[in-house]
């Protein structure tokens, strides 16, 4: 179903890209129009081109620039780097050791994705309003951009702290004084945004419109953006875990969404935008090659198995579960078996034969099972991965009401909300192909796994239990690293080397890495702590 959305994009995007950034484009008419102008957007087909282009700017993948998992899984404890050899995408592990220079390519490449989606966002924000067309559609689609831009500032703010912040087109003039703005302003800010995008966006969507942003994607954006201002910015009180508890419990309420039966299927091609998703990244295998028009991802074959010398596999095998995440599973948890593969978990993927490598310090022995991609949907080119990337789900949403209810001193809502998300998985099956030759969902015959919370689990007790449930639910989902950092985890979970080097890059007690020096000097930015 998701084709339908994002193939508009496909020979759209660049008239988005053009007509903000391409002055020849811009001397050349476009339906008639100058694609720059509000005449241009005066059309509901023109305006819903726009914003499916700012979807697109969540996708752009110029080196990985894109990929939540460099950040949110690498940088943890959930993940070694892995690849081809040691020094293979070493601006990586640079992240992981907070050694990172202000030349990191994945920093520049980072900043520029993100922006881009933003200037597209600030550019339909700023055309759409005088339109004539029909006003709910209008409000919607501004609703749309001001959520995707929410969410690109989301992104940006987490890792740099202060930013510039514009919340419309930035002229060439204005580009040396825009100058940082202060992370609580910009949390601010696109809280804003999403607050305003909740009460518009539609609380779902016809088939051929799956993927674009619902009123519960804001809301459930927005709860995630509170609990990080209460723990990672420390810029909202206590007091806003009630906030974070409304939203999620608004949430359940609507009765758009259920935990799917079986947790494996979740992460399957079966269960894209499925009633667990609240918002995923839409991608789709286009067969064009690496361009404006691919609407894949290259992130599939990065994290995929890349096996033995004697068994090679499909992938480049990056992003490697580690031991630690491994151990963290309990006794026959069905989701350990959904998430990771390799070293002494079945050696079989979709019912395939594939060895992982544990040869060298920089494997360790298991891959992502979670991120996998079924044979028969792998891309013949290496950048057009079908797969979508999960983002908010409804899992995530019982567990953030479950941290809620404890901070609110409502403990019986707290369990009763983690053991919601136990009973799933303790009723799962192993993931599709787990048994030679076979590619089903085979059930694992535990008996009496996964028990309930109990009572008796009080206090710091039961903040652990919420901790360990959202490790072993959301493993390999690009969370642990902010989880860790906003509970002030992080530091016991590093070397004493690396650990330093942590502690050097704060930003008034936030974690950063550096701004790319060319940002510095284009836009005369004072660099972060290095």
């Amino acid at each position: 179903m998701k084709k339908n959305f994002i193939s508009f994009a496909a020979g759209l995007v660049s008239v988005m890209v053009l007509a903000t950034s391409c002055s020849d484009f811009l001397e050349q008419p476009v339906l008639g129009q100058n694609a720059d102008t509000p005449e241009y957007y005066d059309d509901l087909d023109n305006a819903n081109m726009a914003i499916i282009a700012c979807y697109n700017g969540l996708t752009y993948e110029d080196d990985l620039s894109t990929y939540q998992w460099i950040y949110g899984d690498v940088m943890s404890d959930d993940v070694w780097k892995g690849g081809g050899t040691a020094t293979d995408a070493n601006d990586m592990q640079e992240l992981k050791k907070w050694t990172a220079l202000s030349t990191n390519s994945y920093l520049t490449n980072t900043w520029t994705a993100w922006y881009r989606a933003i200037h597209r966002a600030n550019v339909a924000i700023e055309k759409l309003p005088s339109v004539t067309f029909d006003p709910d559609k209008r409000d919607q689609f501004i609703a749309e951009a001001k959520f995707i831009r929410a969410f690109s500032y989301f992104t940006l703010v987490k890792l740099f702290g202060d930013i510039p912040y514009a919340s419309k087109p930035v002229a060439v003039d204005e580009m040396g004084s825009l100058g940082r703005t202060p992370f609580d302003q910009v949390i601010s800010h696109i809280i804003t945004d999403l607050k305003d995008a909740g009460k518009v966006l539609p609380e779902s969507y016809s088939a051929e419109d799956l993927g674009r942003a619902t009123r519960y994607a804001a809301k459930g954006l927005h709860a995630r953006v509170v609990m990080y201002a209460i723990g990672m910015f420390k810029c909202m009180p206590e007091s806003a875990w009630q906030d974070v508890y409304d939203l999620c419990d608004e949430i359940e309420r609507s009765g758009y969404f259920r935990l799917l039966p079986n947790f494996g299927e979740v992460f399957e091609a079966e269960g894209e935008n499925c009633a667990e998703s609240l918002f995923e990244i839409q991608y789709a295998t286009t067969n064009t090659g690496y361009n404006f028009e691919n609407q894949g991802s290259c992130s599939g074959i990065y994290v995929a198995n890349r096996g033995t010398t004697e068994n090679p596999e499909w992938g480049w095998g990056f992003n490697c579960p580690t031991q630690d995440l491994v151990d963290e599973f309990e006794a026959n948890d069905p989701r350990r078996e959904c998430t990771v593969h390799g070293n002494g978990i079945t050696p079989y993927l979709y019912g395939v034969f594939q060895e992982v490598d544990q040869t060298t310090d920089y494997l360790t022995g298991y891959h992502a099972r979670k991120l996998a991609i079924e044979p028969s949907l792998r891309p013949s080119n290496q950048s057009d991965s079908p797969s979508n990337q999960r983002i908010l789900r409804y899992s995530d949403v019982l567990l953030m009401k479950a941290e809620a209810a404890y901070h609110l001193n409502d403990e019986d809502t707290a369990r009763d909300y983690v053991n919601k998300v136990r009973e799933r998985a303790r009723k799962s099956a192993y993931p599709k192909g787990y048994i030679a030759g076979t590619n089903i969902y085979s059930p694992t015959g535990f008996s009496d796994n996964l028990p309930d919370i109990e009572d008796t689990v009080t206090g710091e007790a039961l903040l652990d239990a919420i901790k360990h449930e959202r490790r072993v639910e959301l493993a390999m989902e690009s969370l642990r690293y902010w989880d860790l950092v906003r509970w002030g985890d992080y530091a016991e979970t590093l070397d004493v080397a690396t650990r330093a080097n942590f502690e050097r890059r704060q930003l008034r007690g936030v974690p950063v890495i550096p701004i790319p020096s060319e940002e510095v000097s284009g836009w005369g930015l004072e660099q972060n702590p290095m």
